[in-house]
């Protein structure tokens, strides 16, 4: 498929392993994709896998969106293999395999063919600048650097220290040499990602994450005898939903009529559901998967008194700063880079993570407190439109790019 593109713009290819609307990474590669036109770039997105529907927006705004060929899925539909039950219904089929030797001659294999193709496009298109994030990181890097394109930027969107082996601090490093900017979106993260990586400094760039505040206008509290509680996040371990479970027991002992929502999908989806009933909260929980567009991300904010993230590890939290966009004050845990997002005892309360006893007592604090709820509510939005609006982000990524791209001809 061939796409028309401006003449005089400057062509930026996007690549991401996916484009489910799962989490944050997926997000800002959707918000760069939509934005950065303003700014003279024409964007073009490369990803493995990526939902039917369009529910990051992205054909509405007329962003070409081209999926590489997957080896290992490829394999997976061939043999019918079924993937494992923790999948949720919206990823892509995948290929479990357990033999460690069979494992990495199809991972070389997806590699291989990634930056062959990638390579074969970039050319193609004319690729003047490549961000990479995510899996496929090396692989685009390395196809940028074949195809001739002038500046390669490697965004890395996780604490490495949490989330990483050997082998992959290893790659990252290689990632690293190959660009000629790392994209951070936290000092936390730069932090992190310096001393575990070892790179220089001044090559390592923190631009925070922007929230579309278009898309999440600030809502006045309904005035209702039931109030609602919320998280929104990937079903993983490391979100530590277990305890925001918890926590909604105690809570629950001291406002029996409190409703609690979690939006998301992911492996632990029938755990949660278990633990739910094994705390006797079963009928106070709603899970109601992932958002489906802008509305139903706006609708779930805009029902929620008081969000909650009970992570154990974060680089960013989009969730957080989506919840102070739409005014709703935040309870979080004091990892990574959320002190970064939430200001504490301005437009929301920390805690320690894995303490659920903690987690509830600011929650009860909060649905105590209607005016503590409506002005943590207004210092978040306040915050959101000064320091961490998508405009500010866009301005800075777009200077990245035009900065590196003189260098590249001097």
């Amino acid at each position: 498929m061939t796409f028309q593109l401006r003449k005089n713009s400057i062509k930026v290819a996007l690549v991401t392993p996916s484009l489910y609307a799962a989490g944050g990474a997926e997000y800002h590669i959707a918000c760069l994709a939509r934005g950065l036109k303003s700014y003279g770039f024409e964007t073009i997105v490369f990803c493995a896998y990526r939902s039917k529907k369009d529910s990051l927006g992205l054909s509405s705004h007329g962003v070409p969106v081209i999926d590489f060929f997957h080896p290992q899925e490829w394999i997976a539909k061939k043999i019918n293999r079924r993937p494992r039950s923790g999948k949720t219904s919206s990823g892509p089929e995948r290929l479990h395999i357990t033999r460690k030797g069979i494992r990495r001659v199809l991972s070389l294999l997806n590699e291989v063919w990634a930056v062959a193709y990638l390579t074969l496009a970039f050319w193609r298109h004319r690729i003047k600048i490549v961000y990479a994030s995510q899996y496929y990181s090396k692989a685009a890097l390395l196809a940028g650097r074949l195809a001739g394109a002038d500046v390669l930027v490697y965004t890395h969107r996780n604490l490495v220290s949490q989330r990483h082996s050997s082998v992959d601090i290893r790659i990252l490093s290689y990632c690293c040499r190959m660009a000629d900017a790392v994209v951070v979106p936290s000092e936390a993260v730069r932090k992190d990602f310096i001393e575990q990586i070892g790179v220089r400094g001044n090559d390592v760039f923190v631009v925070p994450n922007g929230i579309d505040g278009t898309s999440l206008e600030k809502q006045p509290f309904q005035e209702r005898k039931t109030l609602v509680v919320g998280m929104a996040a990937n079903l993983t371990p490391v979100k530590g939903f277990e305890y925001f479970l918890q926590a909604a027991q105690i809570i629950l002992y001291e406002f029996p009529n409190v409703q609690f929502k979690i939006a998301g999908e992911g492996p632990l989806l029938g755990e949660l559901k278990d633990l739910s009933q094994q705390l006797g909260i079963s009928h106070n929980i709603s899970f109601i998967g992932l958002f489906r567009g802008d509305q139903e991300r706006a609708k779930f904010y805009c029902d929620l008194d008081v969000f909650v993230l009970s992570s154990l590890g974060e680089s960013f939290s989009y969730v957080c700063a989506e919840a102070m966009a739409a005014g709703r004050p935040v309870v979080a845990t004091r990892v990574g880079g959320i002190p970064e997002v939430v200001t504490e005892g301005v437009s929301g309360l920390l805690v320690e993570p894995e303490d659920p006893k903690a987690l509830a007592q600011e929650v009860c604090k909060l649905l105590l407190d209607n005016d503590l709820r409506r002005s943590m509510g207004d210092e978040g939005r306040n915050i959101i439109e000064t320091r961490l609006s998508l405009e500010k982000h866009l301005e800075s990524i777009a200077k990245l790019f035009k900065e590196k791209l003189q260098g590249s001809l001097l």
